[in-house]
C-alpha cells in the first residue's frame, strides 16, 4: 500500500502583500558599452559595484536608491541606477548579457514595492 502525503505550503504573491505602484514600461540593459556607453565601468549611478548575475533596476529619480521592487518575470531587485532615458513610469532592468537584455525586450507590467 502506498500512502501519499501532500504538504500544502501557501504561496504568497507580491500583489497579495505588497503595494502596487502601477503599470510601468520596463526595458532591459547590460553593463557593457553597447548599452551603457562611456558609463560601462561596472558602477551604477549611486556608485554601486555590479556583481556577476546581480539583479538591479534603473529607475527615475522619484524612486530612491535602495527601494526594493518586484517586476513579474524578473523578480525582486533594488533600485541602484538611473539612466538618461529613464523618465516617467519607466524602469530598466540589468541583465548579465546583452542577448538576455534583448530577449526581455520592452514590456508593460504591474510593479510592486516592498
Amino acid at each position: 500500500m502506498i500512502s501519499l502525503v501532500f504538504l500544502l505550503i501557501p504561496f504568497v504573491f507580491p500583489q497579495d502583500t505588497h503595494e502596487s505602484i502601477g503599470t510601468w514600461v520596463v526595458t532591459a540593459y547590460c553593463a557593457g558599452p553597447c548599452c551603457c556607453g562611456k558609463w560601462s565601468d561596472g558602477r551604477t549611478a549611486n556608485n554601486h559595484i555590479i556583481q556577476d548575475g546581480e539583479h538591479l533596476i534603473a529607475a527615475p529619480p522619484g524612486i530612491p536608491f535602495g527601494t526594493m521592487l518586484y517586476v513579474p518575470g524578473y523578480g525582486w531587485a533594488t533600485v541602484q541606477d538611473r539612466g538618461g532615458s529613464i523618465k516617467g513610469k519607466r524602469l530598466d532592468l540589468l541583465f548579465p548579457t546583452h542577448q538576455e537584455a534583448l530577449q526581455w525586450g520592452r514590456r508593460e507590467v504591474e510593479v510592486f514595492k516592498q
